[in-house]
């Protein structure tokens, strides 16, 4: 219901609730449960539980910490039932084509850039050292380059909120 091709138009707090009430109608029809129709519309034979998600170390623009990025696992003993995704927020520490890492630290920033090839660098190591599955917001908003260079690399997921 939004504005794409073959869609109504619909602002984005409507689209949520609309969708809802239309699976839901669906399920009804169908006489399923709402988890069944939903597999159905995946393509799915049998259904999953949805991923957990939640918040553990946050930072970025809106945290009250010195962390640029938002967003223990190995030694608890849960490398293969825990997955991790942040949401790197990138804009807010964007500078014309370089990440200033300590945008929040006044006395330090502006010492510590990445170019936008130092930070897919610094994404793939992430994701080859710990349980990342996915990054939401690794490069600013104008940066269509490094968004499709690095979601290329299939390594992860990329989600864009801000693009």
């Amino acid at each position: 219901l939004d504005k794409t091709e073959k869609k109504a138009e619909l602002g984005a707090n409507a689209i949520l609730p609309v969708s809802i009430a239309a699976c839901k109608a669906g399920a009804a029809e169908k006489e399923v449960p709402l988890y069944r129709h939903i597999a159905d519309l995946y393509g799915k034979a049998s259904p999953m539980l949805p991923i957990l998600a939640f918040t553990v170390i946050s930072g970025g623009k809106h945290a009250g910490n010195n962390l640029a990025i938002q967003e223990a696992v190995r030694r608890a003993g849960y490398t293969d039932k825990i997955k991790i995704a942040f949401d790197v927020a990138a804009t807010n520490f964007c500078i014309g084509t370089r990440y200033d890492l300590d945008f929040k630290s006044p006395q330090k920033s502006g010492h510590n850039f990445l170019s936008a090839e130092n930070m897919v660098e610094l994404y793939r190591e992430l994701c080859n050292d710990f349980p990342i599955m996915s990054i939401e917001d690794p490069f600013g908003m104008e940066d269509w380059e490094h968004i499709k260079r690095f979601s290329s690399t299939g390594i992860c997921q990329v989600v864009g909120d801000d693009f």
